[in-house]
């Protein structure tokens, strides 16, 4: 019976993934897919501001010769920093939309048509040219030949499938 269930939950779970991938594409509508959030990006990320905020905060208490003129210079390098990476953490996504993959983490966006893109690798190697990923293990989207882009989208199945239904050239490689 479980068996069953699986079973039935998978290919209703398909069909309903290919009705919505149809309507999309007829009414140019903008799927948009979730990043995989890794926690040691989220401690890697969290540790970088605490350790500026307590720079910030405690080198005036050991530096007698800090005044207020370096506490506003530091502020206004540490503090963009603190921001655009919590940005980073909280604005990262990927978009369809009109034939495009919009990649975007924070300020950086890379904008990829989907019938350039050749190939999508799944990898974890940290060596990508854009690396758009909030998560260790990836797909590495080749585009242009040479091009390359690192994301990490939750759900690699399906987005897989929905690109791959806009361009069926598409060779997916996820062992």
């Amino acid at each position: 019976l479980c068996k069953f269930v699986i079973q039935f939950l998978h290919c209703s779970k398909s069909i309903a993934l290919n009705s919505t991938v149809q309507t999309n594409q007829v009414t140019n509508q903008k799927v948009r897919f979730q990043p995989k959030k890794d926690y040691l990006i989220a401690y890697v990320l969290g540790a970088t501001n605490l350790l500026m905020l307590v720079v910030l905060i405690i080198n005036p208490l050991f530096n007698k010769s800090f005044g207020i003129a370096e506490i506003i210079i530091s502020l206004t390098c540490f503090l963009p920093l603190v921001l655009l990476m919590f940005d980073i953490y909280k604005r990262t996504y990927y978009e369809v939309k009109n034939g495009v993959l919009t990649c975007r983490s924070s300020v950086f966006v890379k904008r990829i048509p989907v019938d350039k893109i050749a190939s999508i690798v799944k990898s974890n190697s940290p060596i990508v040219g854009w690396r758009l990923a909030l998560a260790q293990k990836g797909l590495i989207i080749t585009y242009n030949r040479f091009d390359e882009v690192y994301i990490s989208p939750e759900n690699v199945q399906e987005f897989c499938a929905y690109l791959k239904q806009l361009n069926p050239n598409i060779r997916i490689q996820l062992y």
